[in-house]
Protein backbone atom coordinates (compact mmCIF):
# COMPACT_ATOMS: atom_id res chain seq x y z
CA UNK A 1 0.00 0.00 0.00
CA UNK A 2 2.60 2.35 0.91
CA UNK A 3 4.81 1.27 -2.35
CA UNK A 4 1.60 2.62 -4.57
CA UNK A 5 1.16 5.92 -2.69
CA UNK A 6 4.21 6.70 -3.45
CA UNK A 7 4.24 5.48 -6.74
CA UNK A 8 1.47 7.55 -7.32
CA UNK A 9 2.16 10.43 -5.57
CA UNK A 10 5.95 10.54 -7.32
CA UNK A 11 3.90 9.57 -10.80
CA UNK A 12 1.43 12.65 -10.18
CA UNK A 13 4.20 14.75 -10.07
CA UNK A 14 6.61 13.63 -13.08
CA UNK A 15 3.74 13.59 -15.24
CA UNK A 16 1.30 16.64 -14.24
CA UNK A 17 3.72 19.14 -12.93
CA UNK A 18 6.21 18.83 -16.19
CA UNK A 19 3.69 20.23 -18.89
CA UNK A 20 4.84 20.74 -22.37
CA UNK A 21 5.31 24.05 -23.43
CA UNK A 22 6.85 25.90 -26.57
CA UNK A 23 9.86 27.07 -27.15
CA UNK A 24 10.23 30.39 -27.79
CA UNK A 25 12.66 32.59 -30.01
CA UNK A 26 15.42 33.63 -27.64
CA UNK A 27 17.66 34.88 -30.71
CA UNK A 28 18.07 38.76 -30.57
CA UNK A 29 17.07 39.20 -27.14
CA UNK A 30 19.54 39.88 -24.06
CA UNK A 31 20.46 37.32 -21.43
CA UNK A 32 18.02 39.58 -18.81
CA UNK A 33 15.14 39.33 -21.82
CA UNK A 34 15.72 35.96 -22.41
CA UNK A 35 15.64 34.61 -18.63
CA UNK A 36 11.86 36.50 -18.23
CA UNK A 37 10.88 34.64 -21.18
CA UNK A 38 11.82 31.23 -20.22
CA UNK A 39 10.99 32.27 -16.48
CA UNK A 40 7.50 32.81 -17.12
CA UNK A 41 7.18 29.44 -19.14
CA UNK A 42 9.25 27.28 -16.56
CA UNK A 43 12.50 26.79 -18.32
CA UNK A 44 15.77 26.95 -18.18
CA UNK A 45 18.63 28.75 -19.97
CA UNK A 46 22.64 27.85 -20.21
CA UNK A 47 25.27 29.91 -21.40
CA UNK A 48 27.22 27.62 -23.34
CA UNK A 49 29.82 29.71 -25.11
CA UNK A 50 30.15 33.06 -27.14
CA UNK A 51 30.67 33.37 -31.53
CA UNK A 52 31.22 36.25 -33.47
CA UNK A 53 28.20 37.07 -35.64
CA UNK A 54 27.85 39.50 -38.61
CA UNK A 55 24.06 39.50 -38.18
CA UNK A 56 23.04 39.60 -34.42
CA UNK A 57 25.12 42.45 -32.34
CA UNK A 58 27.38 42.44 -29.17
CA UNK A 59 25.57 41.20 -26.02
CA UNK A 60 22.50 39.40 -27.52
CA UNK A 61 21.40 35.54 -28.00
CA UNK A 62 23.20 34.57 -31.32
CA UNK A 63 22.24 31.05 -31.02
CA UNK A 64 19.84 28.96 -28.93
CA UNK A 65 19.74 24.97 -29.31
CA UNK A 66 15.73 24.37 -29.68
CA UNK A 67 14.19 26.06 -32.58
CA UNK A 68 11.40 28.24 -31.62
CA UNK A 69 8.05 26.39 -31.81
CA UNK A 70 9.66 22.83 -30.54
CA UNK A 71 8.22 21.70 -27.14
CA UNK A 72 10.09 21.10 -23.80
CA UNK A 73 8.37 19.87 -20.74
CA UNK A 74 8.67 22.56 -17.66
CA UNK A 75 12.33 22.55 -15.85
CA UNK A 76 13.98 21.48 -18.92
CA UNK A 77 17.22 23.70 -20.29
CA UNK A 78 17.74 25.72 -23.35
CA UNK A 79 21.86 26.58 -24.05
CA UNK A 80 22.48 29.78 -26.05
CA UNK A 81 24.91 31.39 -27.00
CA UNK A 82 25.77 34.86 -26.63
CA UNK A 83 27.29 37.06 -29.86
CA UNK A 84 30.32 38.72 -29.85
CA UNK A 85 29.53 41.25 -32.67
CA UNK A 86 30.89 41.53 -35.76
CA UNK A 87 34.57 39.56 -35.93
CA UNK A 88 37.62 41.83 -36.55
CA UNK A 89 40.14 41.02 -39.63
CA UNK A 90 43.53 42.22 -41.16
CA UNK A 91 42.72 44.06 -44.74
CA UNK A 92 44.19 41.91 -47.50
CA UNK A 93 46.69 43.31 -49.88
CA UNK A 94 44.79 42.97 -53.08
CA UNK A 95 46.05 46.10 -54.71
CA UNK A 96 48.36 44.96 -58.19
CA UNK A 97 46.37 42.03 -58.02
CA UNK A 98 43.88 40.62 -60.93
CA UNK A 99 40.55 41.50 -59.98
CA UNK A 100 39.16 37.88 -59.42
CA UNK A 101 42.31 37.07 -57.96
CA UNK A 102 41.54 39.89 -55.38
CA UNK A 103 37.89 38.25 -55.08
CA UNK A 104 39.07 34.82 -54.27
CA UNK A 105 41.17 36.72 -51.41
CA UNK A 106 37.82 37.83 -50.52
CA UNK A 107 35.77 34.73 -50.66
CA UNK A 108 36.29 34.23 -47.21
CA UNK A 109 34.82 37.07 -45.62
CA UNK A 110 31.83 39.36 -45.62
CA UNK A 111 32.86 42.81 -47.31
CA UNK A 112 30.69 44.54 -49.14
CA UNK A 113 32.74 45.66 -52.41
CA UNK A 114 32.28 48.29 -54.75
CA UNK A 115 34.40 48.80 -57.53
CA UNK A 116 35.14 51.95 -59.03
CA UNK A 117 37.18 51.84 -62.87
CA UNK A 118 39.65 54.20 -63.87
CA UNK A 119 41.80 54.91 -66.99
CA UNK A 120 45.26 54.15 -66.34
CA UNK A 121 48.59 54.69 -68.77
CA UNK A 122 51.05 52.27 -66.44
CA UNK A 123 48.58 49.83 -65.05
CA UNK A 124 47.18 47.02 -67.38
CA UNK A 125 43.35 46.69 -67.68
CA UNK A 126 41.16 44.83 -64.74
CA UNK A 127 44.18 44.81 -62.29
CA UNK A 128 43.14 46.70 -59.24
CA UNK A 129 45.06 50.04 -58.76
CA UNK A 130 44.75 50.71 -55.09
CA UNK A 131 42.12 49.90 -52.77
CA UNK A 132 40.03 52.09 -49.32
CA UNK A 133 40.33 50.23 -46.60
CA UNK A 134 44.04 49.79 -46.99
CA UNK A 135 46.28 46.62 -46.57
CA UNK A 136 46.99 45.60 -42.91
CA UNK A 137 43.99 47.60 -41.56
CA UNK A 138 41.91 46.21 -38.73
CA UNK A 139 38.21 45.96 -39.89
CA UNK A 140 34.82 44.60 -39.67
CA UNK A 141 34.49 41.42 -41.47
CA UNK A 142 31.58 43.32 -43.35
CA UNK A 143 33.11 46.28 -44.27
CA UNK A 144 32.62 48.36 -47.24
CA UNK A 145 35.97 48.32 -49.54
CA UNK A 146 36.08 50.44 -52.48
CA UNK A 147 38.73 48.73 -55.19
CA UNK A 148 39.94 50.91 -57.82
CA UNK A 149 39.99 48.76 -60.67
CA UNK A 150 42.15 49.81 -64.15
CA UNK A 151 40.38 50.07 -67.36
CA UNK A 152 43.76 49.84 -68.95
CA UNK A 153 45.17 53.04 -71.15
CA UNK A 154 42.56 55.39 -72.75
CA UNK A 155 42.26 54.55 -76.49
CA UNK A 156 41.77 57.59 -78.30
CA UNK A 157 40.53 57.60 -81.69
CA UNK A 158 42.59 60.14 -83.45
CA UNK A 159 41.49 61.23 -87.70
CA UNK A 160 44.94 60.92 -89.71
CA UNK A 161 45.76 64.22 -91.22
CA UNK A 162 46.03 64.26 -95.20
CA UNK A 163 49.93 64.93 -95.18
CA UNK A 164 49.73 63.63 -99.01
CA UNK A 165 52.08 66.49 -101.12
CA UNK A 166 53.44 67.57 -98.10
CA UNK A 167 57.22 68.08 -97.58
CA UNK A 168 58.80 66.09 -94.96
CA UNK A 169 59.02 68.58 -92.15
CA UNK A 170 55.53 69.94 -92.72
CA UNK A 171 54.24 66.33 -92.22
CA UNK A 172 55.90 66.24 -89.45
CA UNK A 173 54.89 68.78 -87.64
CA UNK A 174 51.19 67.88 -89.26
CA UNK A 175 51.50 64.49 -87.78
CA UNK A 176 52.56 66.34 -84.32
CA UNK A 177 50.06 68.51 -83.97
CA UNK A 178 47.70 65.23 -84.19
CA UNK A 179 49.14 63.45 -81.25
CA UNK A 180 50.91 60.99 -84.11
CA UNK A 181 54.27 60.19 -84.47
CA UNK A 182 56.01 59.74 -87.85
CA UNK A 183 57.54 56.62 -88.67
CA UNK A 184 60.07 55.93 -91.00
Amino acid sequence: FVIIILISFFGYKIFFTHKLVEVPDLVGKTFQEASEITKSIGVKINKVGTENSVKIPKDKISYQNYSSGDNLYTGDTIDIKMSLGVAQVSMPNVENKDLSDAYNLFQDYAFDVNEIYEYSSSVPNNIVISQRPSSGTMVDENAKVTLCVSKGQKIKNITVPNIVGLTESEAKNKLQSADLIAGN
